[in-house]
C-alpha cells in the first residue's frame, strides 16, 4: 500500500523501494518485516545516508546533504518539488570545499538521483556536470528530481531537527516566518518567549530574507511593548517610592527627635552611648534636630550634652563647651576631652581665652581643669607654666590635686614628657601618681610605668627624681635598683648611701622668715645659706634606726643608754618615722652613719656638762670641718622645706590642700614618704613628727639680713621643727618652730639628717 495510489503501482515510489533494498535478499518474508513500507521515502532516506549499514560516503556527506536539500525544498505548505537554486547557493549552504562538494553532487545526482541539474530561465542552451563551474557563461541550477520526495524529504529533514533545541527553534522560526510571510499579520508574530529562543538557539547569519524580515518586525513590536511595560512599572515604582518615602522621611524624623530626646537626658559615660545609637540614623537628619535643639535649649547641662553630640558630626561648639568645664562634673571630663579633639586647633584657642580671664580672676584650680583639658589636645605650654612659679607654687600644687578628677586616657599626654624642665617633670610624675592605679587603662599603665621608672633611675634633679619615687610607690610598681654611693654620681644632684637613704643637694640660697613666736615683735628676716649641702629626702625610719642600734661592728658606748623604743601604736611599722628619740640620740645616730659610710664624724663629747636645766647630761660639740653626717641647722632646714617658695606652705598658701603634703589631726604618724614631696623632692616637711636641729633654740634677732645663722644657747633647748602628727594646720606652716630639751624622747619627736659639702 505504501508503493501504490488509488489502487495503482507509483512507479516513483517503486524504484526508490528496489534502491532502498537492493543490496538485501529478497523473499517475501524479508518484504514483509521490513520496517518503513508504509514511508518508503524517509526510509530511503534514512538508510541511504543515516543507517550503519549505508556506504561510508553516504554518512560522511550527511550533514552536507541534509543542507543541500533542505535548501531545495519548496515553501511550507507546497509539496512540489520546488524552484531550482544555483551551484553557488548550494556550495554555501554544504560548507564543503569545491572538491567535496563535487562528490555530494555526484551522490545526490548520478547514484541517488534526488536532484537534478537544470536550466535558469535567463539561460538557453544546456548545461552538463562537464562543464567548467569557473565559466562565467553558464551558472548551474539544481532541483528535486521528484515531487514524491518532497513531502518525505521534508519529514526526514524535520525529524532529526527535533532532536535538538537549536533545531526545533529553526523548524518554529522557519514556520512562522512562513506563515507570517503569507498573511503579514502582528499576531502572527513570534512571542517575546520565541524571540528570545530564536535569537538564543539559531545564527541570525542562516536566517532566510523572510526569517530576517519577520524577526526585524518582531524585535520592534516587542520593544515598543517592553517600553510600554517598563514606562508603567517605572510610574508605578516611582508612585509606591513616593509613598514610602514620605512615610519613611516621617519615621526617620520621629525617631531622630527620639534619639536626640535620649542625647540631651544623658550623663557622664551614658552620653557616648546615646551618641552611638545616633550614627544607626542619616546623618542629616540627626545634625539638623542636633542644632535646632542646641539653640532652643536652656539648660546647660542639656545643652552641653547637644554639644557633645554635634562635636561627633563635626560642628564644635568649643567656646561654649570650654565655658562649661569650670562646673562640669569629673564624670563629663572624658566626654569635653572627646568632643573638643574634633577641632583641637579651634579648642584650644578657646581654652586659650578662658585661661586669660580665669587668670585675671585667681582663680587655680579652674585654671588647671583647663590646663589639663589643654594637654589632652596636644597643647603643654599652659600646664607646665603652671609649673613654673618658684616663689608662689599654689597653681602647680593645684594642677596636681585638680589632676586625679579631671583627666582623660593617659597614653595621650604621653608626649608631654618631651619637656625637659626637672619642675616640669616632677609636677607630671605627681599628677599621674595621683590616678589610682585601677583607674588606668593596660597601655597607660605600661607607657607610664616605664617613664616614671626611668626618672626614678636616671633622672638628675632631686624634684623629678622624689616625685617619681612616690608615683611608683602609689601604684605599687617595683622600683628600680640603683647602686649605692658616697657621694653624687653620673651628673645627679642625689644618691643612694650605704643604708638605702637617698640624700639630697640643697643649693645654697636665700630665703625670707620670721619667727612665728615673736612675729609681733621681730621684723622679716632674709636668710642666706652660702654653702650647698644634702639632707635626707625624708625623716628617719623605725627600720633605719634599729640597723644602727643593732650594728655589732659598732662601740656599744656609742649608743643611747636606755632608750626604751618607739611607741608602736603611732609607728606599727619600719617604715614610720622613728620618735622617742632625744637630741643625743639623734647625733649619736649622725656619727654611727658616718662610720657606715667611711666618713669622720660630725659630734663629739666635750667632756663637759651639757647647759640645759637638766643636770648631768653630757656635752655634745659639731666640728665644723667634719665630712660625715649631722643634723640640720634650722636655716638650712627651713630652705630645704621652702623648696624656694615664700609662701605659708612649701606648696602655696590654701590650706584646703594640706592633706595632701601633711599628716596632722591625726592619732598617729604615717609611712616616711607617705604624702607628695616638697618642689626638692623631700618628704614629710609638713608634719609627720618634729624633727631635730642642730643648733640651740632661741630669737632670730633683728637683723635684717643673716648668713649661715646658728642660734646659741639661750633657754637650753634645742630646736625642732616640722610639727607634729596631732596638731592642727598652724604647726605645718614652713616657718613654724618649736623647742624641747635635749634629752627629751618624746613620742612625736624624729629626726632627718644633713651633710655639709
Amino acid at each position: 500500500s505504501a508503493l501504490a495510489e488509488n489502487n495503482a503501482v507509483m512507479c516513483v515510489r517503486l524504484a526508490l523501494f528496489a534502491q532502498m533494498i537492493k543490496d538485501k535478499t529478497w523473499s517475501p518474508a524479508k518484504l514483509k518485516l521490513e520496517p518503513g513500507t508504509k514511508s518508503v521515502g524517509i526510509d530511503f532516506l534514512e538508510a541511504t545516508f543515516g543507517s550503519p549499514q549505508a556506504p561510508p560516503a553516504h554518512r560522511y556527506y550527511q550533514q552536507a546533504a541534509r543542507a543541500v536539500l533542505g535548501t531545495l525544498l519548496p515553501e511550507l505548505g507546497d509539496d512540489l518539488k520546488g524552484s531550482m537554486q544555483s551551484y553557488e547557493t548550494l556550495f554555501a549552504a554544504a560548507g564543503l570545499s569545491h572538491d567535496e562538494f563535487g562528490e555530494l553532487l555526484q551522490i545526490l545526482d548520478r547514484e541517488l538521483r534526488l536532484i537534478t541539474p537544470t536550466e535558469s530561465e535567463q539561460m538557453t542552451g544546456a548545461i552538463s556536470l562537464a562543464e567548467d563551474p569557473s565559466n562565467p557563461m553558464h551558472r548551474r541550477y539544481y532541483q528535486l528530481t521528484h515531487d514524491y520526495l518532497v513531502a518525505s524529504l521534508r519529514d526526514w529533514l524535520n525529524q532529526k531537527r527535533q532532536e535538538t533545541r537549536s533545531g526545533r527553534a529553526e523548524l518554529r522560526l522557519d514556520e512562522l516566518s512562513k506563515l507570517w510571510s503569507i498573511k503579514g499579520e502582528s499576531r502572527l508574530l513570534p512571542s517575546l518567549s520565541e524571540f528570545v529562543a530564536f535569537r538564543i538557539w539559531t545564527h541570525k547569519s542562516s536566517w532566510s530574507q523572510a526569517q530576517r524580515v519577520m524577526m526585524e518586525n518582531a524585535s520592534r513590536v516587542h520593544l515598543a511593548r517592553c517600553g510600554i511595560v517598563a514606562s508603567v512599572l517605572l510610574i508605578m515604582g516611582l508612585t509606591i517610592y513616593g509613598v514610602l518615602a514620605a512615610g519613611h522621611q516621617h519615621n526617620i524624623a520621629a525617631l531622630s527627635v527620639t534619639t536626640v530626646d535620649s542625647i540631651q537626658l544623658a550623663r557622664s559615660n551614658v552620653v557616648p552611648l546615646a551618641i552611638k545609637e545616633s550614627t544607626l540614623l542619616p546623618a542629616e537628619a540627626v545634625l539638623t534636630e542636633l542644632r535646632s535643639r542646641f539653640e532652643a535649649e536652656t539648660n546647660s547641662r542639656h545643652k552641653l550634652a547637644l554639644a557633645f553630640a554635634l562635636a561627633e558630626y563635626g560642628v564644635v561648639e568649643s567656646d561654649f563647651i570650654v565655658s562649661m568645664i569650670q562646673d562640669a562634673t569629673t564624670e563629663e571630663a572624658e566626654n569635653i576631652f572627646a568632643a573638643l579633639l574634633n577641632e583641637p586647633t579651634q579648642s584650644i584657642q578657646s581654652l586659650k581665652s578662658a585661661i586669660s580671664q580665669i587668670a585675671a580672676e585667681n582663680n587655680p584650680r579652674q585654671t588647671a581643669r583647663l590646663a589639663i583639658v589643654a594637654m589632652h589636645l596636644g597643647e603643654v605650654a599652659f600646664a607646665r607654666e603652671m609649673s613654673r612659679n618658684l616663689a608662689d607654687p599654689i597653681q602647680q600644687a593645684f594642677l596636681i590635686d585638680e589632676f586625679p578628677r579631671w583627666h582623660g586616657k593617659l597614653a595621650d599626654i604621653s608626649h608631654a614628657v618631651e619637656d625637659g624642665e626637672s619642675q616640669w617633670r616632677a609636677t607630671l610624675a605627681l599628677a599621674i601618681g595621683s590616678v589610682k592605679v585601677e583607674d588606668l587603662d593596660s597601655e597607660s599603665h605600661e607607657i607610664w610605668s616605664s617613664i616614671l621608672q626611668d626618672w626614678y633611675q636616671h633622672a638628675s634633679d632631686t624634684a623629678t627624681h622624689g616625685a617619681a619615687d612616690w608615683a611608683l610607690r602609689q601604684w605599687n610598681i617595683e622600683r628600680p635598683p640603683i647602686r649605692a654611693s658616697k657621694g653624687f654620681i653620673a651628673g645627679r644632684n642625689w644618691y643612694i648611701n650605704g643604708v638605702g637613704m637617698t640624700i639630697c643637694k640643697i643649693s645654697a640660697g636665700s630665703f625670707p622668715r620670721h619667727d612665728e613666736w615673736f612675729e609681733s615683735v621681730t621684723p622679716m628676716q632674709n636668710v642666706t645659706i652660702s654653702r650647698d649641702f644634702v639632707i635626707g629626702d625624708r625623716e628617719v625610719s623605725v627600720d633605719l634606726y634599729y640597723q644602727f642600734l643593732d650594728d655589732p661592728n659598732y662601740e656599744p658606748s656609742e649608743k643611747p643608754v636606755d632608750w626604751q623604743g618607739e611607741d608602736k601604736r603611732l609607728s606599727p611599722t619600719g617604715q614610720h618615722p622613728v620618735q622617742r628619740v632625744s637630741w643625743y640620740d639623734a647625733v649619736m645616730f649622725c656619727n654611727w652613719l658616718s662610720h657606715r659610710e667611711g666618713l669622720t664624724a660630725c659630734y663629739y663629747r666635750t667632756g663637759g656638762e651639757d647647759k640645759t636645766e637638766r643636770r648631768g647630761q653630757v656635752e655634745w660639740e659639731l666640728r665644723s670641718d667634719a665630712t660625715g653626717y649631722r643634723l640640720p641647722t634650722e636655716a638650712e632646714w627651713e630652705l630645704a622645706c621652702r623648696g624656694g617658695t615664700h609662701t605659708r606652705f612649701h606648696f602655696g598658701d590654701d590650706e584646703s590642700l594640706l592633706e595632701r603634703y601633711a599628716v596632722f589631726a591625726t592619732a598617729a604618724t604615717q609611712r616616711t614618704g607617705s604624702k607628695l614631696p616638697n618642689r626638692f623632692g623631700l618628704f614629710d616637711c609638713s608634719v609627720n613628727v618634729y624633727e631635730w636641729c642642730n643648733d640651740w633654740y632661741g630669737s632670730y634677732g633683728l637683723e635684717p639680713n643673716v648668713t649661715d645663722p646658728q642660734n646659741d644657747n639661750q633657754m637650753g633647748m634645742r630646736a625642732k621643727r616640722g610639727g607634729m602628727y596631732f596638731g592642727q594646720s598652724d604647726v605645718c606652716s614652713s616657718a613654724q618652730r618649736n623647742r624641747a630639751g635635749p634629752w627629751g624622747r618624746s613620742e612625736y619627736v624624729g629626726f632627718r639628717v644633713a651633710r655639709s659639702l
